[in-house]
């Protein structure tokens, strides 16, 4: 049952802010270790709060920050690596807690995870606490780095001009860029090095899908946000086969139960929304499978396919007529 109590876990900067990141809207709760589904009334109620706040002014080109960051020799990413020594980060600011980078896409950051209790407070700040526009990457805060209870880790980054944050997943997504360059840029990008304090990890790219900030627009909600551990299998295969679905593009990596899940949020626009600028607050989320001990070095990438028809935002559906899928694809290959 949803009840104006409810609105107690959503964070006051959540209410305040409404930014490029996904969690400065309203939908920012606190893990409630419940269904990703959001009934209507919850939907009703949200939106409700979602008119309260205003509109995210468009990203705008700033100059980019000096951060020291760090430079390695090439690997062989089929085989597990030394986590990155980010030490010189966690010495100036302990919340400090990972580094990613995704080769070949000009994506590299430094990741904290606040400590003060306070999801969004590196949403305007950069790496050592200091205001920034542009804001850092950032885990949520609901879930722990070292459980591995935790299935579901969420990281958050603008969409920049300038390139900070992670306007890079936009570079996957056959929308915006073309189905040829999209398929050909995940066959020669698909792994992504995310690492923590506690391990160096390569992660592979499975999906990547569209959600609407704006639950009314949305339909049926899936917070992929809310949930971090699951108590059943069942319900953790349900979270993966709701990625699935969504997916734009097909790939051949298989994702299990056993597996741990990385996603990585962003806004769609950049002065505008390429899906129609009629569409209000949308957000592009990328995928990763972390790959324990390394990706098998027989994978092959080769296979992945634009998904003919992922489950959209609900008013997409409707002012295109286009029917919502009745399951998700099989894994490409």
């Amino acid at each position: 049952m949803f009840s104006f109590a409810s609105i107690n876990r959503f964070t006051p900067a959540a209410l305040a802010i409404f930014s490029g990141f996904f969690i400065s809207s309203v939908l920012i709760p606190q893990p409630l270790g419940r269904s990703e589904i959001v009934t209507q009334s919850e939907v009703t109620l949200l939106a409700a709060v979602h008119d309260l706040v205003s509109p995210h002014p468009e990203t705008e080109e700033i100059e980019p920050e000096s951060i020291p960051l760090i430079s390695f020799e090439a690997y062989d990413p089929y085989t597990p690596r030394e986590k990155r020594d980010i030490g010189k980060y966690t010495a100036v600011n302990p919340d400090v807690r990972g580094y990613i980078k995704i080769p070949g896409a000009g994506m590299e950051e430094v990741v904290l995870q606040s400590s003060n209790g306070d999801r969004d407070f590196y949403l305007y700040k950069d790496w050592r606490g200091d205001y920034s526009k542009h804001g850092s990457v950032y885990f949520d805060n609901g879930f722990s780095l070292t459980d591995p209870a935790h299935k579901i880790w969420v990281l958050y980054g603008h969409n920049n001009a300038n390139g900070s944050g992670f306007p890079a997943i936009h570079k996957w997504n056959p929308t915006r860029v073309g189905v040829e360059q999209a398929l050909s840029f995940y066959k020669k990008h698909h792994i992504v090095e995310l690492d923590t304090v506690y391990e160096g990890a390569d992660w592979q790219i499975f999906a990547l899908f569209v959600h609407a900030a704006n639950m009314q627009e949305d339909g049926e909600h899936f917070t992929f946000f809310w949930n971090f551990n699951f108590d059943h299998d069942e319900d953790y295969q349900r979270y993966i086969d709701n990625i699935r679905i969504r997916s734009l593009i097909v790939t051949p990596v298989r994702v299990t139960v056993d597996d741990t899940i990385a996603l990585l949020s962003t806004c769609i626009t950049d002065g505008y929304n390429y899906y129609g600028n009629q569409y209000k607050n949308w957000r592009l989320v990328m995928a990763l499978r972390k790959a324990s001990g390394g990706v098998d070095p027989k994978f092959d990438a080769s296979p992945v396919y634009v998904n003919p028809n992922p489950l959209m935002p609900d008013i997409w559906h409707k002012n295109t007529g286009k029917q919502k899928p009745a399951k998700a694809p099989a894994p490409a290959g």
